[in-house]
Formats: structure tokens, sequence, C-alpha cells
């Protein structure tokens, strides 16, 4: 029969090896076989071709070079199975849902049935049960004529169901029936006569079961775990055992050994894939996909693997429709081999479609580049353009890559990217000529994407919409602009489409709603800690909202509104912001604040020298009120006489009360010595101080090895009383205005051998230096009383000074006296001449001052003192100090304090601290000592004093950063009896450490002993340090009506000007307040008539956060409300 009388076959493409030198052609068909073998003698291929299609079930004779059917057999029934037997005297043939086995004689083309496959309905209980078919058969050379059969049923697990051999004239008797221990891929291993099997199942692993065939039928014999997976197709080359799934077992030994994987060499399985070894050069081929989405598109791979190492020799690519690899088998020449492959049912293993590629088939590649027409452009296509090629040249067939057959094509593509080529052949199936892939592209825009579109504050905004697209030559906006941008003043919804210039478009749209006056989010609370809190009673917990502009409403203290809580209150805290609209976020997380209850305090036993106590735990003791540091333990030796205390200290830290004194009369002395000495500026010669020479007064005098530091007096003289030892007398001076005439290296100190020495440290200056520190401090500034002012200027250069120091007041003070005399009119400043000021000299002065009543509680007075020569400024220092009515009188201070709430410091700064103290008891203080723990984040070597209200002596300890402070015979009254003199202070300056992260908070407090009194803690100050300040954000008013009225600059510095939005109509009649963030009414104003912009002054406010409301003069309604900020 010839090839024209099958009409349901059709050639669908050529595919050219891609692969390395020497490649091979090959030839799909559009052939749906379920089986193929091949007949050497004949060299034929033979398949099993379904009845669904014209021509009905039949067996078709193949040339296995040109795929044309060349003669068909027909059957009764599908054929599914196909094999020769031993001798290639018959084709046995299995039907797919039939119980039949067939043979055909291969002379006379003859079909005969030789068995019907029985069943056993016992088996099944109650199932609607299907005749067996055949599902393997192997041909045995000790039945030449005959065949192994390996039989199935889909409907029952596992599905091979049995084992029986055809001798060529009967069914032997040994089967293996209904048991698991059957295979759906059988091999021959004609070297132990032996049969194996592999892959029973879907479900489950197979293993390698090994078969007995004799006269009686076939015998399981053996079962091996050495394969993995499941209906895996072996063969059997030599004594090597070749898995489709790459596994290599030798079978020469009794036991399979496990030789390799045969996809070592590229790490690759491919379970899919179709395998075959040569049996002429033993080389091992395997077919895996290429799938569409793959580098080189759709198609297949021909891998030629080294059976002796399972390197890859070779890997060729053939392009084709994808579909499953299911048999290859070798046709006879050297690397000719044809590929089954199937698209195949998802319930049923009939295939859907079918090809039959043919690799190896022709031994010319093509050579001719074949030429391609299309009668449009392809660089403008749309997805609904309709393509037609043409090829050139005279063939005998042009097969395309989409399967379609002709000289011409012209595809449906529906914008969907494909290559397309078209291979022409010959008539003996050759490809003498391949065109050149065309890629066909249509551009359609895609990924259209809008960008930040913003919002309408206020009239007269604009804001500009953008959009991009991939693939796009121009944009078409529902306003008709063209366009990758448009600016829109008027609220709406906006949208717009992406264009090609060939006219495709998407049919996406996106869009965006703009829309006007929208309140922008309120951020939710956030508290610092967020962790629990731990404290011991007595102590304050602070809890710290983060900084944002808004107002501020804590839970449960609802009465408070400020960003940093203080509570001694165990409890669970949150908190909200709220905007000057009254608009709140959401709380924060919850912070619970748990305070430990307080040891109690030991009491305390004297014996001789020895002071103890039987409480147990560890301990801090005291002598004098100063704390003895190392000292835990139960047991004290005084050595000295004085008082002393302790305090217990449990596992958390808690501190009890100080326990009741102890008094020591009669301590334990230990040998000590006396290391004194003298400072002095020595202009002309050794030892010897003439008129012109003079003390140094509060000079750095260090004693290594203790890393103790204590300053000189006015005097200049200082004083150690230490253990006696070795030690280093060291002085700290300015070495770039002064430079040493005696102790410039130090001076060593042995008092074993001298056990109170006197030593003197001179300098004289090398340049003449003018040099000032001014110092500014107040008493506490209490509601409607007097609070004293200090002020002094201390020569710290190299000449004497001569000029003029001014302090200038705050206007909102009552009264300002000098010697208890008011000073009238009330001045802006109080002004005094400096003489001469000599080198190291203090010139002091005192004021007293008068503070303003209620109407100003919270409000932070600004005091600066500047001190001139010739009018020009030459140091200057400004103080701040908040009036208070409820208040306690010993507090610490830090300056700078930047920011509008005060909480800023530069990296740069020197940070100045004051520590205030007064005397509320009932009678004199003989003794104040001021205890400050210096954080760790300080410079404690750059430590400095500047001023005191009365004499003192420092004590520093290098070691921990101990400062104390010792006011000795201070004799300090009492409040009740002298107001005024019950105050004092201590200011020093000192640096931040280097290379401090940014924002990192240092804080500081101080302990205050009056006599032998406990300690008075302060209030703990917090410096933020930045390398610059932080912008304020400015605070919008965003409630409907309200944003008739704003103020621009906002914010500001020195003055804001209040302007309305609308400029036409008549605006009510009304007023404008302004409050500070306490409340109070800072500011008020009548509005113009008509209405014109309102200045306002504010170069003398503290800089912070301001509110306004505007009014109606008739009915005091609510015309506007907002905030400003005034900056530094």
């Amino acid at each position: 029969m010839k090839l024209k009388n099958y009409t349901y076959i059709t050639i669908c493409f050529l595919l050219l090896g891609l692969g390395s030198a020497g490649g091979q052609s090959s030839l799909s068909v559009d052939l749906r076989l379920y089986d193929i073998v091949y007949h050497p003698g004949l060299d034929k291929l033979f398949g099993a071709f379904g009845g669904d299609r014209p021509g009905g079930h039949a067996i078709l004779q193949i040339h296995p070079r040109t795929g044309r059917v060349e003669s068909r057999i027909p059957v009764a029934s599908e054929p599914h199975v196909l094999r020769f037997s031993a001798n290639y005297k018959y084709l046995y043939v299995g039907y797919l849902g039939s119980e039949r086995l067939d043979r055909i004689e291969m002379a006379s083309r003859q079909v005969e049935t030789v068995a019907r496959l029985d069943f056993n309905v016992e088996h099944f209980d109650e199932i609607e049960v299907f005749y067996y078919q055949v599902d393997e058969m192997l041909a045995l050379p000790e039945f030449p004529d005959g065949i192994l059969v390996g039989t199935r049923d889909n409907f029952v697990r596992p599905e091979t169901r049995g084992l029986f051999v055809f001798d060529g004239q009967q069914v032997l008797p040994e089967q293996i029936e209904f048991s698991s221990h059957t295979s759906r891929s059988l091999a021959y291993h004609a070297n132990s006569g032996k049969i194996y099997g592999y892959g029973h199942d879907y479900r489950h692993k197979g293993g390698l079961l090994r078969y007995r065939v004799d006269a009686s039928g076939v015998q399981l014999e053996a079962e091996f775990d050495l394969l993995n997976g499941f209906r895996s197709e072996i063969e059997i080359i030599g004594d090597r055992l070749y898995s489709q799934q790459g596994e290599v077992l030798d079978l020469s030994g009794a036991t399979p050994v496990r030789l390799g994987d045969i996809y070592d060499d590229e790490n690759r399985r491919f379970q899919s894939g179709a395998l075959e070894v040569d049996p002429q050069d033993g080389l091992i081929y395997n077919v895996d996909i290429e799938y569409p989405n793959g580098p080189e598109g759709p198609g297949y791979y021909l891998n030629k693997i080294d059976p002796s190492d399972f390197k890859l020799l070779e890997r060729q690519l053939f392009k084709s429709r994808v579909a499953l690899p299911i048999k290859m088998v070798h046709t006879g020449g050297d690397g000719q081999h044809a590929l089954l492959t199937h698209s195949s049912s998802n319930i049923h293993p009939v295939p859907l479609r079918g090809r039959l590629v043919l690799i190896g088939n022709c031994d010319q590649e093509a050579s001719t580049l074949l030429p391609v027409t299309t009668d449009i452009d392809l660089s403008s296509i749309c997805p609904s353009d309709s393509i037609q090629f043409a090829a050139g040249g005279n063939y005998d067939r042009y097969v395309w890559s989409n399967g379609f057959e002709g000289q011409q094509l012209r595809p449906d593509f529906r914008g969907v990217t494909e290559d397309v080529f078209v291979t022409a052949y010959d008539g003996q199936g050759c490809p003498p000529a391949i065109s050149e892939t065309i890629e066909i592209r249509p551009r359609i825009p895609r990924g259209l994407q809008l960008g930040r579109t913003g919002e309408l504050r206020c009239p007269g905004d604009s804001v500009v919409l953008s959009v991009t697209a991939l693939d796009t030559d121009y944009f078409e906006w529902s306003t008709g602009e063209r366009g990758p941008s448009i600016t829109v003043r008027e609220a709406g919804v906006y949208t717009v489409q992406a264009y090609r210039n060939s006219g495709c478009t998407s049919d996406e749209y996106v869009g965006t709603n703009v829309q006007a006056l929208i309140h922008p989010p309120i951020p939710r609370g956030v508290l610092s800690p967020s962790d629990t809190i731990e404290l011991c009673k007595g102590s304050l917990a602070t809890l710290t909202a983060e900084e944002t502009g808004y107002a501020y409403e804590w839970e449960p203290v609802v009465s408070f509104h400020g960003r940093q809580l203080d509570t001694d209150w165990a409890n669970s805290y949150r908190v909200r912001y709220v905007d000057v609209t009254g608009c709140k976020g959401e709380f924060s997380e919850p912070v619970t604040v748990i305070f430990r209850d307080l040891p109690e305090a030991p009491e305390l036993r004297v014996q001789d020298s020895m002071i103890y106590t039987l409480t147990p735990g560890e301990k801090e003791w005291f002598e004098n009120g100063f704390p003895l540091p190392q000292q835990t333990s139960d047991t004290l030796i005084a050595t000295s006489r004085g008082f002393y205390a302790a305090q217990l200290v449990d596992s958390f830290g808690c501190r009890s009360d100080l326990a009741e004194p102890a008094r020591m009369e009669n301590p334990y002395v230990e040998l000590a010595s006396t290391i004194a000495g003298t400072a002095v500026v020595d202009y002309i010669q050794y030892d010897v101080l003439d008129s012109i020479d003079f003390p140094l007064d509060e000079y750095w005098i260090e004693l290594p090895p203790e890393y103790r530091v204590r300053f000189t007096d006015e005097d200049g003289y200082f004083e150690y009383v230490r253990p006696r030892g070795n030690y280093e007398l060291q002085m700290r001076v300015d070495t770039s205005i002064w430079a040493f005439r005696q102790g410039a290296g130090g001076h060593q100190v042995n008092s074993n051998l001298v056990p109170d020495s006197f030593y003197t440290f001179s300098i004289y200056p090398i340049v003449t230096a003018p040099r000032l520190q001014v110092d500014l401090s107040t008493g506490i500034t209490r509601c409607n009383l007097q609070a004293p002012l200090w002020v002094s200027v201390k020569n710290v250069g190299t000449l004497p000074f001569s000029g003029e120091l001014c302090v200038q007041l705050d206007d909102r003070l009552t009264e300002v006296l000098e010697d208890d005399q008011p000073i009238l009119p009330f001045p802006s400043e109080v002004c005094w001449t400096i003489d001469s000021l000599a080198i190291g000299e203090d010139f002091k002065r005192k004021l007293h001052i008068g503070i303003p009543g209620v109407d100003n509680i919270g409000d932070i007075l600004e005091l600066r003192a500047e001190v001139s020569k010739d009018t020009a400024v030459v140091a200057d220092w400004t103080y701040f100090s908040e009036i208070r009515c409820a208040y306690d009188p010993n507090d610490k201070l830090v300056s700078p304090a930047r920011g509008s709430e005060g909480q800023y410091a530069l990296f740069e700064d020197t940070l100045r601290y004051t520590i205030r103290f007064q005397n509320t008891g009932n009678d004199t203080a003989f003794t104040v000592r001021l205890v400050d723990q210096l954080s760790d984040r300080l410079r404690w070597n750059t430590f400095q004093p500047v001023s005191a209200s009365h004499e003192y002596r420092v004590d520093l300890d290098l070691k921990n950063g101990l400062l104390e402070i010792l006011f000795e015979n201070i004799l300090l009254p009492d409040s009740t009896t002298n107001l005024e003199g019950s105050q004092g202070y201590f200011s020093f300056d000192i640096l931040p450490q280097d290379e401090l992260e940014e924002n990192t908070i240092i804080e500081n407090f101080a302990d205050i002993y009056f006599d032998f009194n406990p300690p008075i803690r302060t209030n703990t100050t917090s410096s933020e340090m930045v390398s610059e300040l932080p912008v304020i954000d400015a605070l919008y008013d965003l409630n409907g009506d309200a944003q008739e009225f704003f103020f621009v600059p906002n914010p500001h510095r020195d003055r804001s000007v209040l302007y309305r939005r609308s400029p036409t109509g008549a605006a009510p009649r009304g007023r404008i307040d302004i409050y500070n963030a306490w409340g109070q009414q800072v500011w008020s104003a009548t509005l113009p008539e008509p209405f014109g912009p309102v200045v306002v002054e504010t170069a003398d406010w503290p800089a912070g956060l301001y509110f306004y409301q505007l009014r109606t003069t008739e009915d005091s309604s609510l015309m506007g409300r907002g905030a400003i900020v005034k900056m530094e």
C-alpha cells in the first residue's frame, strides 16, 4: 500500500541536530503508536496503531529512515504491546482492554490467537472486573517460537497480576498468578539464562526480581532491593543491567551489584526519559525533554554516554513539539534510533497524540539556508494580526515548526510569543535546507503601573501623576493628555492606558482617585522602654513616648499629657498621640511597671574599733556620709573617728534605709602619711614668691596610682592623707600657654622614707593669652518669691583683664535687688566694671531676682551673662530656669539643653552641670556633701569646676567616676530661718566621650547629704547627643473649614504671618489667641477689618510648640485652630 491511501498519517516536521560536530538529523512523524519494534532482517519498524482514525486497528510496517508507512496488517482489537520471538519468526501482539494474545507469522502475515488470559472472580469482592490484558512480553532463546508474557489489570493494585510462558505451542503450567512478584519491564540475561523484572506498581518502589524459566514454566527465584523509583524500564547488554532511572547493575555474580549512575556526571535524573543501549558499540543513548521555557525552546536532547565511566560524550538538541518519551529502539545503523512519544490521558494510558521521531535517519545535514518571507513587518505586529509565511525553493516537502506542511503558512498566533522555522525534505526523507528561526514577538504594552499619586491638601496645590510600562511608545490619560506624567489640580479619578505606535494596546487600565484635604494618619503610640520595668520601691519609673509633634494621652493616668511620664505606681501603661484637631491614634503596646519591696535596714553594733551587724545580706558602708567602696561584708574596722552607717542591698539591687548611725570614738589607726604642697605662678625665679607671683586656685592635682584627683584651694594648697607607699604627684595645666618651672614631670613620693612631705608646682606663662570663664546660676525660681542670682568671671588666661560684665534679665521678673536694695526702674540688664582681674582671680557678684506668680508657672526664664572689652563680647553664658510653684528645691540642671523640649546636645558641646541645694530642715547644716556618680559616657578626666555658692573641696576618683564635693563648715541656715541663705549650688564642665553613637542619651543625677542625714537624690538630667538638631515637622490642621486660616512660615524662628486661604468674601469679625504647651495664653489680637495678614513677632518666645484658636466676636464660635512651631 502507498502512503497516499493513509490520509490519517501526517508528517509534521523535521528537526535538525544542533549539538556537536558530526551531529545527526532527525525526522518527526505525527503518528500515534502504542508500541514499536524493529526487525533487523527486514530493516523495518513495526508499530501498534490504534483504530480511532480511518483505517482501523493495524500493525504498521514503517520505513526506519523516511517514516513512510509501507504496509499494514489489520488486527481485531486495539494493539498495545509488540514483541518478536527470539527467531523473529513471529510478532506477538497484546491488546488494550482485551484478554487475547495474538501472533503474526512474518512470512505469511497471518494473524492467529494463541492464548486467552483467564481471571478468577473470587479475588474481586463484588467489584466489576475487566479482563486481564498483556502488559509486557519478552523473547526467550529457550523457546525460539515462544514468548514470556506479563499481565495486568488497571483497576486493581498492584496492576501487574501474573507471568506465564507460551512455548510456541501451549501455555506452560508453572505460572505466577495474582502476586506482587511480577514486573512491568522484563529483560533477558543471556550469560545466566535468567530473567530480570522491575517496576510493578505506580505507587510503590518496585524491587528487582529474578525469574527462572524452564520446560515447566516460570518461577520467582530471588528479589533484590537495588533500584529506585517505579514503572522503570530496564535493558540488559552483556552482564550489565541499565535502568531508565540511570542506575547500572553488574549481573556477573550470584547477586547483582550496583556499579553507578549514568546521570551522575551531569547531576540529572530523567524519570520520563527513554533509554537504549546500542548492541553494536555498547554506547548508552538517553533522550530527555527540553521544555518550551528552556534556553533552547521545545525539543528533545539525545545524550550519548560512555559505558566505561558514564561520562557524557555528546548532547544534541532536536527541536520538536514536546511529548513524553516512551520507548527508543535501535534501528540498525550507527546512532540510528526510533523514538516513540505520547501525550496520554490522565485516566487511561491511551495516547491522545503521538509522534515517531527517527534519529539519524539521514547521513546528510541541512546545508542550504531556506529563505522565508512574510506579508507584514514582524517588528510592529499586534496580537490580533494574521501573518503569512512563504518558503522559497522547490522541494518535495515543507514542514513548519508548528506541525503544518506546505510551502505557505498562515497561523493564528493570537499574541503568543513563538519561534517559527521551516525544513525542506527531498524524496528520501533527508533535509537539504532549513530556514533561520523567525521570532514572533507581538509587543504588547505590559507592566502598567502608577507611581506615587499624592493628595491635594490645599487649594492651588498640584499633584504629578506618573506611569511606567514596558514595550510602550505613549500613554493616553482620561484627560486626553499623552505622556508618562500629567499634572492635576482638581480632585477626581484619573485613568491611563498604554499604546504602541503600531496601534497595539493592552486592555489594562490603571487609575487613581486624587482627593483633597485628607487627614494624615496618626501613627500608633510607641513607648520606650518597651519591655517590663522592674524597680525598687521609692524609685521613679520613666516612660517616654516617641517624639512625633503630637500631644499625648496616657492610660491609666488620663490627667497627664506630657511626653515623659515619671511614676511610682505599679501598673500597666499605654500612650497614644492626639493632633490639634483632637484626632487620636492607636494606643501603644502596654508596658508593665513593677516595684519591688525594699529590704529591712540592718541593726549596727560596736565593739572596740569594729562595727558589725547580724542582719544577713550584702552591705554598703558609709563613713560620715561618704560611701566606703568595696566594703560589703557584715563587719567593718573603723580607721577614723566619726559616724558609720550601713544599708542592706538585696539580690535585685534594692537598698534599705540607712541603719541608725554608730559613733566611733576609738578607731583603729593605720600608719599614714600627709602628702601636701602648693601650686603657684612664678614669674622670676624658683622657690621665691615675688610680689607679682600668686597662688593657683582650682587646679587639678592627681596622685597615681590611686586615681584620686583633688583641686587646689584659693591659697594654691592641696593635701592628701594616704597610707604610706610610693606615689607620683602630678599637676595638670594648659601647656599651650603655661610652662613648668618646678614639677614638670611630676614629683616622686616615697612616704615610707618621708612620712609627711611638701611639694611645689610652679609655672610661668609662655604666651599672652586672655581667657575668661563665665558662669551664671540661680537658686530655685519659685512663684512669688525671691531667688539668689550668682554670676562669676574667672581669669584662666595669662594676662590681667579689664572690661565690663553685664547680666541681661528676663522681662518677666518682678524685681531686681543688689545688696538688698531694689534697682529702679526695672533694668533690662545690670553691669559692673572689671578692673585688672588678676590671673586665676574670680570676679563674683550676687543679685536677688523676683519670680512672677502662678500665671507664669512652667515658663522658662532666660538669663545671660556677657563679658565685653571695648564693646566686643569676649565671653558669655546663657542660663535657663523653670518657674515652679510646688517643687523639690534640690535639683540638677544640664546645659546646653537644645531643641524644642531641651533634650538635645551636640557632640562638640561642653556639658555644664549645676547642682542646686537648699536646707529645708529645722536647723543649721554644718556640712553639705554632693555625691555624683558620673556617667560612663562622659570623659571623667575632662572634669573642671566652674563656680560655687560657697567654699568647697573636690575629690574625684578617676577609677570609678565618683565625684564628691564637700562644703565643710558651710553653716547653711534652714529655709524657715533664712530662705535665701539656705540655698547653694555647684557647677562644673565636662566633655562627652568620643565616638558615641548618634542619639546616645547621657543621664546623670546627684545625691545631696546634709550632715549625717540620709541623702536626697536630685532629678535625673538627660542629654540626647546628636550631630545636628533634627528639623521639627510642621503640624497640619486639616479639619474642614479650619483650614481657612494658616501660618507661614511654619516652623519659624522670629516671626510668622497669619493668612486667610479665601481672598474673596468678608471674613467674620473675630480674634486670635495663642497658647504655649502648658495652656497659658502668650499672645492675643483682634482680626483686622477687612481681613489682612496678621504678623506675630516671636523673637522673644522660647522655642517650642504653640497652639492657636480663631473665634468670632459675636458668639465665640470656632473659626479655625492649629499649631505653630517656634525654632531656636
